[in-house]
């Protein structure tokens, strides 16, 4: 789902899922004010935070639509930054040592890794 991703595209994917409960209730609030309007009745009460419903999948979906990767996993700098980080990234002078996690890039890759596969696992 998030191949290709920086971790600032999966900050604004997150932030941009966040956001879209917040929208539904902007819109419900426009809709009873324009309603109550027509009617010449008093406006409605204003939503709380009580109002906001939890993220969902939908949400994440939703994001996933509307944020694009920021770089191409195929670009030249792309390609420099992976061979320049395995040979002087995270964990390459302690590669041998049982205490951190193999893999390219490090521990915070792995952890990167392992985050996405949970977020695939759902789809």
């Amino acid at each position: 789902m998030t191949d290709g991703y920086s971790g600032s595209d999966v900050k604004n994917l997150c932030a941009t899922a966040a956001f879209r409960p917040i929208g539904d209730i902007l819109e419900k609030e426009k809709k009873e004010q324009t309603a109550a309007s027509a009617n010449g009745g008093p406006p409605p009460a204003l939503s709380s935070s009580a109002d906001l419903r939890p993220l969902n999948m939908d949400d994440f979906r939703y994001s996933h639509q509307q944020v694009c990767p920021s770089v191409s996993s195929e670009s030249a700098n792309m390609t420099q930054l992976l061979q320049w980080n395995d040979l002087y990234g995270e964990g390459v002078s302690r590669k041998n040592s049982p205490s951190v996690i193999s893999c390219k890039g490090g521990f915070w890759v792995h952890l990167y890794n392992e985050f996405i596969g949970l977020l695939d696992n759902e789809f």
